[in-house]
């Protein structure tokens, strides 16, 4: 687990998120199920609540972590109100989650409460984006919602 910074031009510039890969675990090498060290694994990209990077995401990282996810929620407390560019930040988040050399290029994202709406919108705007579970939020536009291709599953 690390923390990182990822650039995000058209949103807020440089974005610090919360890291964790399968084989690490509180910042050192730990034995990797056999086979699993150095394999590519699927993302998790988590959109926190308006709350911040708090230390219940941060653990809610490591639990995907744990179930052999490479897992990263970006930080993005300071856009909170700015939703465009939070909206942005995200998006570049995605990629920079799908392209890092740990990832398979796979990427599900999960949102909570009103943020639980950018997890959605994340798999309207992003089409590598595979899977989204959302907690809550609003319902996508409509027209957004004639551009998703992929499974969503919404809890309430």
């Amino acid at each position: 687990m690390e923390y990182v910074e990822y650039p995000s031009p058209q949103g807020s510039g440089t974005i610090r998120g919360y890291l964790a890969y399968p084989w690490r675990q509180d910042n050192e090498t730990v034995r990797a199920p056999a086979g699993l060290l150095g394999r590519p694994r699927p993302g998790v990209l988590v959109v926190h609540e308006d709350g911040g990077l708090t230390p219940d995401v941060e653990n809610m990282v490591r639990q995907l972590a744990a179930d052999k996810f490479v897992a990263f929620a970006p930080d993005a407390r300071r856009t909170a109100f700015d939703r465009r560019k939070a909206q942005e930040d995200f998006v570049a988040a995605a990629s920079y989650l799908k392209n890092r050399r740990e990832c398979t290029g796979k990427v599900g994202v999960v949102g909570f409460s009103d943020r639980g709406s950018m997890a959605k919108l994340l798999a309207a705007l992003v089409p590598d984006v595979t899977a989204v579970v959302s907690f809550d939020g609003q319902r996508p536009e409509d027209e957004d919602v004639m551009r998703i291709r992929k499974t969503m599953r919404f809890l309430r």
